[in-house]
C-alpha cells in the first residue's frame, strides 16, 4: 500500500524535520510588487530566525537539545511561528536580520501557542521591526506564484528564498487542518517562515511537508486567515479553547486517499463523560450532517468544529438502521478533561465503595487498558435490560475508570493523580446509572424519576445529566439518555439492587443487577 510521511520543519541537532511559517495583520501595506527580488527585499527585514532548547526528552539525562526555526514579525511587540517549533521550549532566543540575539524572557508566560492550528505568538521587543501585511487567503488561486523565506538548515543559510505556485488549497491530511500546498523547496529550519504572494503579502505559514521515497514538492502552508485569528485570540485571551463532540470515529480505506463517504461517517465510540455522551447516540451510528452540512470524512467534521468555540451548539443527523436521527449537542472545551493495569476482581467480592488510594490507581490504569478494548468491555457486565431499555451501572470504581477513559480520548494524555482523585471524590459514596430508551418524541424523559431498591432500602435517585435525545425528523420518535445518582450508603456491597425508572408518562422499568458479580 502507498504510505508517505509528514514531517514538521524545524531543524534540530536529533530530528531531521522541515517546516514554514507565515503570518502578520495586514498593516500598512506597501505598494504591490510583482517581482520576486522586491518581493524578498521587502519582506526579510521582517523575517526571524528562532532558536529553541528543549528537554533531551531522557528523564535520566540532564543533556538538551536545540532546533533553529523561522518567524515573522506579526504586529509591534509580537513575533508569530509554528506551535510545534517552541512546543516544550525552556529557552528561545530570537535572531533579528542584524544578527542580534534576544533572550525571550519568562517563555511559559511570553509564549502563547495552540497546537491544533500549529500556531504560536512570542511577546519580544520587536525593535521597530515592520509586521508583514496579510493577504485574504479565502481568495488565492490554484497557479498564482508563491515565495517561501526561511531558515533552512539553521542561521548559516538564514533568509533563503524559495519560489513556486500553490498547488491546491483545503488540504486536509489527517487534520482538518484546511492547508495550502505549494511546490516551493522548504527544509528542515523554514518552520514558521512566511508564504507570500507577488505582492509581498503573507498567505500562509509554512508548516510541514509531505516526505518520501520518489514524493517531491509536498509542502503545506497554514492559511493567513486562520492564522491571523489564532493569533489575535492567543494575544487577545492567552489561549484558544479547542471543543470536542466527544465521539470517535472509524474509517474505511477509501478515506485515506481521501474519497468521501456518501453514507456519513461511522461513530466507533461515545465518549460517555464527552459533550455528545448522553443524546441517545450509539456506536455504529453514521454521522451523516452537522449544522444540516452533509459529512463524509473525519476531517471534514474536524475542519467545521476549528471554529466553533464552547459553549455553542451544533446539530448533528445520524442515520441509524434506515432510520434518521436527529439531536442537539452543546460543545465543550477539550481542555475540560485535560488533566496511570489491574482487571477488575472475580466474581463474590462485591463493589468497592470509598476507595482508597490504591483502588483509585487500580480504577485509573484498568481506564487506560481500555483505550485499546473500548467502553463496550467496561459495560458489558454493568449493563441491565428492562423491555427494550436498558441502563449501565456505574460504580465508584467503574466511575474513575470511565472518567480516565474520557479524558484519555479527549487529550491523548494521562490523567494525573490529582485528577484521578478529583474523579474519585465527585462519585464517593454513590453509585450511578445511565439510561437509554426510546419514546414518542423529545421530552418523554424529562421529569422522570428513579429508585433503588435492596431489600427494605429504597434510595430515591437524582438527576446528574440530560435527558438528552436523539429525534427522528418527523419528530415522532426519539432515543432518550439520562443519569441518576444515588447514595450508596447502607447498601450490602455484594447483595442485588433493583433502579426503578419511571418517565412522567408510561409503565416504569426495573433493571437488575447483582452486586456480587461487580467491582
Amino acid at each position: 500500500m502507498f504510505r508517505c510521511r509528514v514531517l514538521r520543519t524545524a531543524v534540530a541537532s536529533l530530528l531531521g524535520f522541515v517546516v514554514v511559517a507565515a503570518g502578520a495583520p495586514a498593516r500598512g501595506a506597501a505598494e504591490p510588487v510583482h517581482d520576486v527580488s522586491a518581493v524578498a527585499e521587502a519582506a526579510r527585514a521582517s523575517v526571524v530566525g528562532i532558536l529553541v532548547t528543549v528537554p533531551s526528552g531522557d528523564p535520566g539525562e540532564p543533556r538538551r537539545d536545540h532546533a533553529a526555526a523561522t518567524g515573522f514579525v506579526y504586529r509591534p511587540g509580537y513575533v508569530i511561528t509554528n506551535a510545534h517549533v517552541v512546543k516544550d521550549a525552556v529557552e528561545v532566543q530570537i535572531l533579528f536580520p542584524d544578527r542580534s540575539v534576544t533572550v525571550v524572557s519568562d517563555v511559559s508566560r511570553s509564549v502563547l501557542r495552540d497546537e491544533v492550528a500549529d500556531i504560536a505568538v512570542i511577546r519580544v521587543d520587536t525593535r521597530g521591526l515592520h509586521p508583514l501585511p496579510f493577504a485574504n487567503s479565502d481568495a488565492v488561486r490554484v497557479g498564482e506564484p508563491v515565495i517561501a523565506i526561511g531558515n533552512p538548515l539553521g542561521f548559516r543559510l538564514g533568509n533563503t528564498v524559495t519560489a513556486g505556485i500553490l498547488s491546491g488549497v483545503g488540504r486536509a491530511v489527517g487534520t482538518g487542518l484546511p492547508f495550502l500546498q505549494l511546490d516551493a523547496a522548504i527544509n528542515p529550519g523554514n518552520s514558521g517562515g512566511p508564504l507570500l504572494n507577488r505582492e509581498g503579502r503573507v498567505i500562509g505559514i509554512n508548516s510541514a511537508k509531505i516526505a518520501d521515497v520518489g514524493i517531491e514538492g509536498l509542502a503545506l502552508a497554514i492559511p493567513a486567515n486562520l492564522a491571523r485569528e489564532v493569533a489575535d485570540e492567543l494575544i487577545a485571551r492567552g489561549k484558544v479553547e479547542r471543543v470536542w463532540l466527544g465521539l470517535r470515529f472509524v474509517e474505511g480505506w477509501k478515506a485515506y486517499f481521501g474519497v468521501p463517504n456518501e453514507d456519513g461517517v461511522e461513530i466507533e465510540s461515545v465518549v460517555p463523560d464527552g459533550p455528545a455522551g448522553q443524546v441517545g447516540l450509539r456506536s455504529g451510528d453514521r454521522l451523516v450532517r452537522i449544522d444540516g452540512r452533509p459529512v463524509g470524512t473525519e476531517d471534514e467534521i474536524n475542519a467545521y468544529l476549528l471554529h466553533r468555540r464552547p459553549g455553542e451548539a451544533v446539530s448533528i443527523m445520524v442515520r441509524r438502521k434506515g432510520q434518521v436521527l436527529e439531536t442537539r449537542v452543546v460543545l465543550e472545551a477539550r481542555a475540560r478533561l485535560q488533566e496511570e493495569v489491574l482487571p477488575p476482581p472475580g466474581p463474590g467480592r462485591g463493589i468497592l465503595v470509598h476507595l482508597t488510594p490504591a483502588q483509585i490507581r487500580d480504577a485509573a490504569e484498568y481506564g487506560e487498558t481500555l483505550i485499546w478494548q473500548g467502553l463496550d468491555a467496561l459495560v458489558a457486565d454493568y449493563t441491565a435490560q428492562s423491555g427494550d431499555a436498558e441502563a449501565v451501572l456505574y460504580t465508584e470504581f467503574t466511575y474513575v475508570a470511565r472518567r480516565v477513559l474520557s479524558a484519555l480520548w479527549a487529550t491523548g494524555q494521562h490523567p494525573s493523580e490529582a485528577f484521578q482523585r478529583a474523579a474519585a471524590d465527585a462519585i464517593r459514596g454513590q453509585l450511578e446509572v445511565v439510561v437509554e430508551m426510546t419514546g414518542p418524541g423529545p421530552g418523554f424523559l424529562d421529569g422522570a424519576s428513579a429508585v433503588l431498591r435492596q431489600g427494605a432500602l429504597a434510595v430515591p435517585g437524582r438527576v446528574v445529566r440530560g435527558p438528552g435525545y436523539a429525534v427522528s425528523p418527523e419528530g415522532n420518535s426519539a432515543t432518550g439518555q439520562v443519569s441518576f445518582r444515588f447514595d450508596s450508603t447502607g447498601l450490602d456491597p455484594a447483595g442485588e439492587v433493583d433502579v426503578v425508572v419511571t418517565p412522567p408518562h408510561g409503565r416504569s422499568y426495573v433493571f437488575h443487577y447483582a452486586l456480587a458479580d461487580l467491582r
